[in-house]
């Protein structure tokens, strides 16, 4: 998030780096366009002056080891050619949630709408649903392509499988292809 009063110095890019515990990059976003949809600019009530709010997000496409700290910067450009950088924030990859999750991942094929619907439900030998919480990302194995990609993110607070129902909707089905779904 970058913050000004100056209003008029808006942000033009930004990239984020993430550097291991070695100081080496272990992952940059690059510079990216700033989409400024969601900037805000506002009066401060403490300060009684204008404040302009940038808000960037960025995901990781690796993976961070358990146990080790990393730390990640953010920087922003402005369309005044101003730079600006915070100071490194660390942080540590800890699991949140155990890996045996108590919920089997169904992929429900719906013919007549040419898709497969994503839901979770409760294994057989479980005799009452185990409320769950943490962040998942679902994958995709084509059978055509032989690779497995990332189709979709989300996160539960403290819910059970039938409080979920439908997670996600393939709709990019290809007839003959064998698909793989794993959380």
């Amino acid at each position: 998030m970058y913050k000004n009063t100056d209003t008029t110095e808006k942000v033009y890019s930004y990239c984020f780096t993430m550097y291991d515990d070695n100081n080496q990059v272990f992952e940059t976003s690059g510079d990216l366009i700033h989409n400024s949809s969601s900037d805000e600019t506002k009066l401060n009530a403490s300060s009684s002056k204008m404040e302009y709010t940038a808000v960037d997000t960025w995901s990781l496409t690796k993976s961070l080891l358990k146990g080790k700290i990393y730390r990640i910067a953010y920087s922003v450009k402005t369309i005044n050619d101003y730079h600006s950088e915070t100071s490194p924030y660390s942080i540590k990859e800890a699991s949140t949630v155990d890996a045996n999750i108590p919920a089997k991942l169904l992929a429900d094929v719906d013919n007549d709408n040419g898709c497969v619907n994503l839901k979770f439900i409760k294994p057989k030998e479980i005799n009452e649903e185990i409320p769950f919480s943490g962040n998942f990302v679902i994958t995709r194995y084509s059978e055509n392509l032989n690779t497995w990609n990332e189709i979709f993110r989300f996160n539960m607070m403290s819910q059970t499988p039938s409080d979920m129902g439908t997670i996600w909707t393939d709709y990019t089905i290809e007839h003959g292809v064998k698909y793989l779904y794993a959380i």
